[in-house]
């Protein structure tokens, strides 16, 4: 049920970087994704949102977890492999000389320091909302997930392997064959530490919980039995010490972060999607589901509760000075076009918030990439969503006088160029006429837009319609619906070649010679200014001497 104000709520959209958390601050564990409300009684998964799953699907084959910073292989090799040859390690049988190393031999993006996941961090990436698979295939394309009978479903972690159809951690026999999806970053440790008053701090994460002793009266008995909803409800009502009642049931998750540090079995504020009549939680130290209503008998399900995971409210971002060009953001201004009391270099953000850097080349450079010490980017508009302290750098590159600054291709389909090519964009489009035809390109397809009956020298854009120029001087306008001619006006020229529109007027050449009718002085063939001053203003369709005399639009 949702009710009141979530302890960390934030809107997350795609970013290209990731601020990363420094050694100071504290490791943000994913949220479990699950939003969908499946009791009335407060205290459920979805009423509480804590470092919402936020991921960039990169351009190198990878995917940049923006909550933890861990730099995943966005797609498994359709292969797969023991736990021997999946983490390196020599086995006589079933990997000999430890000649294999799926992870730690795999060069993907250009680095080398690929490894297994730990189950903690392959846990991470399950979105609990989802099954079959229970993963964003927006950024984890092509995740296998097989049901439960099935081996295709289970990954490898350092030390067993978690099944993606709905969330599973188990499948501990290293001889079976699993699929791989390597990680590279920084590996973490749970640690707690004792605070005496019946609590105890994870270091890394800086959660604090309730410890497991606090509740027992003996062993994992029969005293320790809650359904689902008395347990939520226990942590909402927990005061411990006296006073201090921020209290909620952990997640999966967080749960099972302390799998190496309990004995009984303890319940999760996740509900099951896939049957939402049961929920998760800790059986010894393996991920298991349970009827929410329990039952009085083994294995009894208890309550462990735990407080915080709000993070610090602001951090940092510092650009180094470019040079070659001036990076921009709310209030950034660095680079050459910010010299002096202008320039801003450094700026805090709140936790959370998505900001975007632009770029400006200077006069003979170009833009090359983004780098934040971990990862690249090309892409001339940078979103962060930002979590913690981070410095960025923008690359330019001198250009040398005729170099040819970037080729760009068409990404889909493909037609032939003619001498009568022609090239303009509006509308939110490219538009290309060649081969008698125009085509229009709308940055993933190149559709036919129409073969008009006539023989065009040149298009352009004006206001929100297609222009054309035939050779022999006669001004068209395309209906941009049906691709039919809407008007036709003259220009009084021939030979025309090219045309453009500069916001009051066309403009057009001719290769046109002869006698003006009231000056007859013959011109040079070929001559520019010849060919603009021959050109004709255009009114209602007819032709008109002007001393400014280029084609109006009419």
């Amino acid at each position: 049920m949702k009710k009141g104000i979530n302890i960390s709520s934030y809107y997350i959209f795609l970013v290209m970087f990731l601020l990363l958390p420094s050694a100071t601050f504290a490791y943000e564990l994913p949220d479990t994704g699950q939003t969908t409300s499946y009791t009335d009684t407060f205290g459920e998964d979805s009423d509480y949102t804590i470092n919402p799953q936020s991921y960039t699907l990169n351009s190198d084959g990878t995917t940049t977890d923006n909550v933890t910073g861990l730099i995943w292989q966005s797609s498994d090799d359709d292969q797969t492999y023991n736990w021997y040859e999946a983490s390196g390690t020599p086995h006589e049988t079933y990997n000999p000389g430890g000649t294999i190393d799926v992870c730690g031999n795999l060069g993907l993006a250009g680095y080398d320091d690929w490894r297994l996941p730990t189950e903690i961090e392959l846990l991470g990436i399950v979105n609990h909302d989802l099954y079959d698979p229970a993963i964003d295939q927006t950024y984890f394309p092509g995740t296998n997930s097989s049901n439960f009978g099935s081996a295709d479903g289970y990954y490898w972690s350092s030390t067993s392997a978690v099944h993606f159809y709905a969330g599973y951690q188990g499948g501990d026999v290293k001889s079976n064959y699993y699929t791989v999806r390597c990680v590279r970053g920084e590996q973490t440790n749970h640690s707690f530490i004792d605070n005496g008053d019946g609590t105890e701090t994870d270091v890394l994460t800086e959660l604090t919980w309730q410890q497991e002793d606090d509740i027992l009266t003996g062993n994992c008995d029969r005293t320790l039995f809650k359904t689902w909803e008395e347990a939520i409800q226990y942590c909402e009502d927990l005061e411990l010490p006296v006073g201090q009642s921020d209290w909620r049931l952990p997640n999966i998750k967080e749960l099972f972060t302390k799998k190496e540090y309990l004995r009984c079995n303890f319940w999760s504020s996740t509900s099951y999607a896939l049957s939402p009549g049961a929920a998760w939680l800790l059986l010894g130290n393996t991920l298991d589901t349970f009827s929410k209503s329990g039952e009085i008998r083994p294995p009894y399900i208890g309550a462990l509760c735990v407080r915080g995971g709000q993070p610090d409210s602001s951090f940092s971002l510092t650009i180094n000075e470019p040079t070659g060009g001036t990076v921009y953001g709310p209030g950034i201004c660095c680079g050459t076009a910010c010299e002096g009391a202008d320039a801003d270099c450094l700026e805090v953000y709140s936790y959370g918030e998505e900001i975007t850097l632009s770029v400006e080349p200077d006069n003979g450079w170009k833009f090359d990439y983004w780098d934040d010490g971990i990862a690249t980017d090309t892409n001339e508009s940078l979103n962060i969503f930002v979590v913690g302290e981070k410095t960025i750098t923008a690359n330019f590159t001198y250009v040398s006088p005729g170099e040819i600054v970037d080729i760009y291709s068409t990404p889909f389909g493909s037609f032939s160029i003619n001498y009568d090519a022609d090239f303009t964009s509006g509308g939110g489009y490219h538009w290309v006429y060649s081969d008698y035809s125009i085509y229009k390109i709308d940055g993933s397809n190149i559709v036919l837009f129409n073969t008009p009956s006539i023989t065009l020298a040149g298009i352009t854009w004006k206001d929100n319609s297609l222009w054309g120029i035939t050779r022999d001087g006669f001004l068209h306008e395309f209906n941009m619906s049906s691709g039919e001619i809407l008007q036709t006006l003259s220009t009084g020229l021939s030979e025309t070649g090219g045309l453009e529109w500069d916001g009051n007027n066309f403009i057009t050449v001719s290769d046109y010679r002869g006698w003006n009718q009231d000056h007859p002085v013959e011109r040079p063939h070929g001559d520019l200014q010849y060919l603009l001053d021959r050109s004709r203003t255009v009114d209602s369709g007819q032709a008109h001497k002007r001393d400014r005399r280029r084609i109006h639009a009419g």
